[in-house]
């Protein structure tokens, strides 16, 4: 009975965040859903948005088409260089420690503000990028890099690439970490080279750590909005128009709406609550899942209660991925950017909207810009310095799960 009382709370948290927004999803795809007219929501309509959307209108296919190739490309490159660069931070490895403090803060950053970033670098007015790419290939001096479509979308993945690279490094790192020495030591005294121990004894044992880099880096590629929003927003013409995932905030636009949720604090709190949780949730139970059961066991023949073993041997043993995971949850929350987007409008908006605020009629107020950048960026900072240690020994202990 107490089981189930303890994961009573995360249920109903999940099944109001999650849940009832996705039925709810479910249900305005079948009607007309023009939420500036609330009685439209109840006008059934069958399948007609559906035979719309797939045989109509051509740029829900153009936007399949540019995710899918952005997925394909941003998953690839971005698992290789991690895979690479843990090879060089792992254990034993030329590179280690202060190095791995810096991995923390590109992941940290928000995608708004990666965007805002790539955007200043590729102007080709004054940007760092374009001046380099300009002195090493000439043909791409002066070039409108955000004005070129395939250029467009290539810049789009450099970002992804680069603000992905570290956090997957760190997961690989903690997967390089499981790999037994003895394999390792036995391959090389019978003689196999560098790459055949890779090949055969460090790759296979790393396989569920990569399968783990591959599923997460693809789920948000697929999702990706904020980041594309402030360097292209969808342009130039549809290069870079993805598949949005504003379409998943729709349900809780009408649910807010109707109920005074709207640009509100709470709102804003019960919303990022679906988000972080599925993911505290997975990661904390791949922890637990970690922790040997002779020893609750044997707490449990010494007269412990469930309740004492949960206090006393759980949760100590647990304590480097609860931190991760409140680390990976405050770092999601703090960033999240599509849904303060939709849902607020002045008293709830949240810094990484704030960058979308800084233009004029002559263009970008870079100056702002840099001024809110640095702001978002410190937390996370100072964030990264206290916690580097404990943050990459749980995402070890994760990977490893």
């Amino acid at each position: 009975m107490l089981r189930y009382l303890l994961v009573l709370p995360a249920v109903i948290v999940v099944f109001a965040t999650a849940i009832c927004p996705l039925v709810e999803s479910l249900r305005l795809s079948f009607t007309v859903g023009r939420l500036n007219r609330p009685g439209s929501l109840d006008q059934y309509l069958g399948w007609e948005n559906f035979t719309w959307a797939i045989f109509e209108e051509p740029s829900f296919w153009n936007s399949v088409w540019v995710t899918g190739v952005y997925t394909v490309v941003t998953v690839g490159p971005t698992t290789v260089l991690a895979l690479g660069l843990a090879l060089l931070l792992a254990p034993g490895g030329r590179l280690r420690s202060g190095v791995q403090t810096l991995l923390i803060l590109p992941f940290a950053m928000s995608p708004a503000l990666i965007g805002v970033s790539f955007r200043f670098m590729f102007n080709p007015e004054f940007g760092l990028f374009d001046a380099f790419f300009g002195a090493v290939f000439p043909p791409l001096a002066d070039v409108s890099w955000l004005a070129d479509p395939t250029l467009a979308f290539a810049v789009c993945v450099m970002a992804d690439v680069w603000g992905w690279i570290p956090f997957l490094t760190l997961v690989l790192i903690g997967g390089l970490a499981s790999v037994p020495k003895e394999k390792v030591e036995a391959a090389q005294v019978d003689g196999a080279s560098v790459w055949r121990v890779f090949r055969d004894v460090t790759l296979p044992q790393l396989a569920p750590a990569l399968a783990l880099v591959v599923i997460l880096k693809s789920i948000f590629s697929l999702k990706t909005f904020d980041q594309i929003f402030m360097l292209t927003n969808g342009g130039p013409g549809t290069a870079t128009q993805f598949m949005s995932a504003v379409v998943i905030i729709l349900p809780f636009f009408a649910m807010f709406r109707d109920i005074g949720l709207l640009d509100t604090r709470l709102g804003l709190i019960l919303v990022n609550l679906a988000v972080v949780m599925p993911f505290a949730i997975w990661m904390i139970k791949g922890f637990i899942d970690g922790i040997p059961l002779d020893t609750e066991e044997a707490a449990m023949v010494d007269g412990s209660s469930r309740l004492q073993v949960i206090r006393n041997i759980v949760l100590p043993m647990a304590v480097p991925g609860l931190l991760t995971a409140g680390i990976f949850c405050f770092i999601l929350a703090w960033n999240e950017f599509l849904f303060a987007l939709i849902l607020t409008n002045k008293d709830a908006v949240t810094l990484p909207i704030g960058l979308a605020l800084f233009k004029a009629e002559e263009g970008d107020l870079w100056n702002l810009l840099s001024a809110a950048g640095i702001i978002i960026m410190l937390p996370m900072f100072v964030l990264a310095l206290l916690i580097r240690k404990y943050f990459v020994q749980g995402m070890t202990i994760w990977a490893v799960r």
